[in-house]
């Protein structure tokens, strides 16, 4: 676009910048999103995910450890 209007890039996305509030990138991804969420809104082909089924949880950690209230104790030699 720059050059069509005999600018270089950096300076044409400047003053873009200065007057849109936004660089021509940024305004052509939102043109984009926005028309891509029309089209997912109004679109009647089924646009979701497959039905994947959910992956199963991890079984629950038990300790192998007797349990007895005490601390485990630890004998050192001297």
């Amino acid at each position: 676009m720059a050059e069509q209007i005999g600018y270089q890039p950096s300076y044409f996305i400047r003053l873009f910048r200065k007057h849109e509030d936004m660089t021509p990138v940024s305004i052509g991804r939102k043109n984009y999103m926005k028309k891509w969420r029309y089209q997912q809104v109004n679109d009647s082909t089924d646009m979701s995910t497959p039905n994947i089924p959910p992956v199963p949880t991890s079984p629950t950690l038990t300790s192998t450890s007797p349990v007895s209230g005490r601390k485990h104790e630890r004998s050192f030699k001297k």
